[in-house]
């Protein structure tokens, strides 16, 4: 059993890998170093779509000249103007009222 661990041994071509006379272990091997250097492609062409997604993103915001977060600021500002205004003609609403109920 020892030897068939240590002896060279034929393998068909599998996958991406090729057709190869190796040890069992160095068989796994190959296919341990095949996976790891596919997972870091998918990873590094993973990172480089994101970057490029985020790239467009800045281009797209930047060219049509809208920042989301300046205008949600204004946006925040102009509701809290909108709600002041609004307490300000209530209560000229109750002075006129009762300017009104007194005459």
């Amino acid at each position: 059993m020892a030897n068939a661990f240590t002896s060279q041994l034929s393998f068909a071509a599998a996958g991406a890998l090729g057709p190869t006379v190796n040890t069992f272990g160095g068989y796994a091997t190959s296919i341990l170093s095949l996976n790891a250097v596919q997972a870091a492609n998918v990873s590094n062409t993973q990172r480089f779509k994101a970057a490029l997604v985020q790239d467009y993103k800045t281009k797209l915001s930047s060219g049509s000249g809208v920042n989301i977060d300046e205008e949600l600021s204004r946006m925040i500002v102009l509701q809290n103007a909108y709600a002041a205004s609004a307490r300000v003609i209530a209560t000229a609403s109750d002075m006129l009222k009762t300017l009104n109920d007194i005459i």
